[in-house]
């Protein structure tokens, strides 16, 4: 017996150092445009068919940002969800209004794990002149807006936000002006609610590396696929059946064009997670399992990022 107090000093600073490691505050937060409900997807990609996939890839997460929920499936999601630790939060982009009271028009939410996050407070912005109010620019096809939560870790205490998006769609040069007065409006507002704290924002911001949005986000916060420590995978990587040769130059893709191939056929990185300074991105992934699928669970593929916090100052 008297053998093992030799040793406790050394236990004790063992089980010291694992209660203040970094891995143990760290969080996986993500991104996932789910598609919309639509009956013109047949067979396995119609949502009745997918929708049990698209659950168990958000369990993966422990914060995650969507976009294109209708009111249907926000309603299996917290069918399916809630049951399973997550709260979602979703407004609906027609009227401003929460799911549950009285949310009209396609949602962008997110969901979080409740035994990991603590919610003060959430609410919604309009990527307009006016975004308090439901409106949207002129020159955007749909009314956009951004979804955010206050959240508290619950093993460290630490607050921060975290913002989910959704900017305009057309690929013309319209669409390209729009996403760039889009992006300015989301930054000045995201500058304003978070403050001081660290925060996260994910989207399908609609719009490649090449294009003027982007270069504002990246310009201000870090794109957690460039900045992370590790990447995992290199994301969608569509094959030549014939040759097995990549069919397409870059990585990272998000969006397969799998589902849309008349009007949108071409793979691209448009799904992102950035990140405020003073958040650390362990690794990064554009998840491609299909769990048993035929195809993948969406026509995109969701995002994810091991995160954790810097030491505060």
């Amino acid at each position: 017996m008297k053998h093992l107090y030799r040793y406790l000093p050394v236990v004790l600073l063992a089980c010291a150092a694992c209660a203040c490691s970094p891995r143990l505050h760290s969080f996986w937060a993500g991104n996932y445009n789910i598609r919309v409900y639509t009956d013109y997807d047949l067979g396995d990609k119609h949502w009745n068919n997918r929708k049990d996939k698209v659950f168990a890839m958000l369990r993966h997460y422990d914060v995650c940002g969507l976009e294109e929920v209708t009111d249907l499936q926000a309603a299996e999601f917290i069918g399916a969800m809630e049951a399973q630790d997550y709260r979602y939060i979703g407004y609906g982009r027609d009227n401003g209004l929460l799911e549950g009271e009285g949310s009209k028009g396609e949602q962008t939410g997110l969901v979080y794990r409740r035994s990991r996050f603590e919610c003060s407070r959430h609410g919604r912005f309009f990527l307009s002149t006016t975004p308090n109010e439901p409106s949207k620019l002129d020159s955007s096809a749909y009314t956009r807006l951004v979804v955010w939560a206050r959240l508290k870790d619950l093993q460290n205490g630490r607050e921060f936000y975290f913002f989910a998006t959704h900017l305009d769609h057309p690929i013309t040069a319209t669409g390209i002006r729009t996403r760039t007065r889009q992006a300015a409006i989301a930054i000045d507002q995201i500058r304003s609610i978070a403050g001081d704290l660290p925060f996260v924002l994910s989207g399908d911001l609609n719009c490649e590396p090449s294009e003027p949005a982007y270069a504002l986000f990246a310009a201000q916060w870090q794109d957690a696929f460039l900045c992370a420590d590790t990447l995992i995978g290199s994301g969608y990587e569509p094959l030549n059946p014939e040759t097995g040769a990549r069919m397409y130059e870059g990585l990272g893709y998000t969006y397969t064009g799998l589902y849309n191939t008349a009007h949108d056929p071409y793979p691209k990185r448009i799904d992102y997670l950035f990140c405020s300074p003073g958040v650390h991105v362990g690794s990064y992934e554009a998840d491609t399992a299909k769990l048993g699928h035929t195809t993948y669970p969406s026509d995109h593929l969701p995002v994810r990022a091991h995160l954790r916090f810097d030491k505060r100052k």
